[in-house]
């Protein structure tokens, strides 16, 4: 299991919240757990070396920028299997992206009311 430690967002509200913490330690990590999945699925996280690719394959990340690097390093236009490529990628971002913002829109707001129900400040989520 995770850790919402890892997070200095999560670290700084059960730091302010002190020894009130009790839930919001496991709500953090709950929602620590969620984000981290989907990340994971986005971006290869275990990567920290140039060999670490071996290892751990690219995500999607790595398959959408490999498939934009093979169309622009052509002349003629897009094949067909590489907008079937893009077409299949496509997909599953749109299914990433609905998870996360099932997250964002649900388990953040919980997690935000039950730190304010015991005294810190809650986390907030621009740009998305």
């Amino acid at each position: 299991m995770a850790s919402c430690w890892k997070t200095p967002g999560f670290l700084l509200i059960v730091t302010l919240l002190g020894a009130r913490a009790g839930a919001a330690v496991e709500a953090a990590d709950a929602l620590s757990e969620k984000l981290m999945a989907v990340e994971e699925k986005l971006t290869q996280t275990k990567s920290t070396s140039r060999q670490d690719p071996i290892n751990y394959p690219g995500q999607l990340d790595n398959q959408l920028v490999y498939l934009y690097g093979s169309i622009e390093e052509q002349d003629d236009k897009p094949t067909d299997s590489a907008r079937t490529r893009f077409t299949y990628l496509s997909k599953e971002l749109d299914a990433l992206l609905g998870q996360l913002r099932e997250v964002v829109d649900s388990d953040v707001p919980a997690f935000n009311d039950l730190v304010e129900r015991k005294g810190a400040t809650a986390i907030f989520v621009s740009g998305f």
